[in-house]
């Protein structure tokens, strides 16, 4: 008796250790967008939340692993621009880290989302993002060189998209309204005849 349980607890060792194997997943950011929270998809607006999205791919030779300690690090870096006098009036805007469970086949691509990111734009004008991945835990990432993406956008004021100010959000709701009560006077009239 005390042989078989000797040799289930080597058993079951030998089970956790190749289940703990260290992973060599080389995670690279392919593509990034900033925009409002709103779906995810509209350009972001000054003084407005916005929606940061990064996709990460894995060039294996492992898949990738993010559960419990596993998980990876995402961060969004937001600079000012440079101006003409090549310097810039913030190196450095806004910067959030997260780190998300995700598993990602060798080859597979995944989007991470921080949605509300926290940054609300000052001002309109052009704005550069940087993401970083990190690989954590038991996923070891042999590339670091690859795990930097710099992307370019713009943040647009509030009258270039009139329904996001005040007034055009009064002017729809407005417009809904007569819109719903013109309906309504027209089915009660033509159930009247």
């Amino acid at each position: 008796m005390k042989r078989l349980r000797s040799a289930l607890a080597g058993l079951a060792l030998v089970v956790w250790a190749q289940g703990a194997h260290a992973g060599s997943t080389d995670v690279t950011p392919t593509g990034m967008s900033v925009n409002t929270p709103i779906l995810c998809i509209t350009p972001p607006l000054v003084l407005q939340p916005t929606c940061f999205e990064v996709d990460v791919r894995n060039n294996g030779p492992d898949p990738y692993t993010g559960t419990d300690n596993n998980k990876l690090q995402v961060t969004v870096d937001i600079d000012e621009p440079s101006g003409p006098d090549g310097l810039k009036a913030l190196p450095l805007v806004f910067t959030v880290t997260d780190s998300f469970a995700v598993n990602i086949p060798v080859g597979g691509t995944v989007q991470v989302q921080f949605n509300p990111s926290g940054w609300f734009p000052a001002h309109a004008g052009p704005f550069t993002a940087r993401a970083t991945v990190v690989a954590r835990g038991i996923n070891v990432d042999p590339n670091s060189s690859n795990n930097q993406l710099t992307s370019g956008f713009t943040v647009f004021s509030g009258a270039i998209i009139p329904a996001f100010e005040t007034w055009g959000r009064i002017a729809l709701i407005v417009g809904v309204g007569l819109v719903a009560w013109w309906l309504w006077g027209r089915r009660r009239r033509l159930s009247r005849n």
